[in-house]
């Protein structure tokens, strides 16, 4: 099964650095535990609104990604 994509996008006037981050967060734990797919909308994308895209979210820090380095 495939969720769909999603983005770390929030239509809330002001919203701050530390929302975005929680709000990406919040996707990832959920999607973390899920048995299903998913995608992120773009992994590069040329807008000035990083929110959908997901090399730029993840270098501000808005999506925090586990180590995938082996032990």
């Amino acid at each position: 099964t495939f969720a769909g994509e999603w983005s770390n996008q929030v239509d809330v006037p002001g919203a701050t650095d530390d929302d975005f981050t929680r709000y990406g967060t919040a996707q990832l734990t959920v999607y973390k535990d899920a048995s299903f797919g998913w995608g992120f909308w773009s992994f590069k994308t040329f807008d000035k609104n990083i929110h959908w895209d997901f090399k730029r979210s993840v270098e501000k820090g808005h999506l925090r990604l586990p180590s995938l380095a082996m032990k």
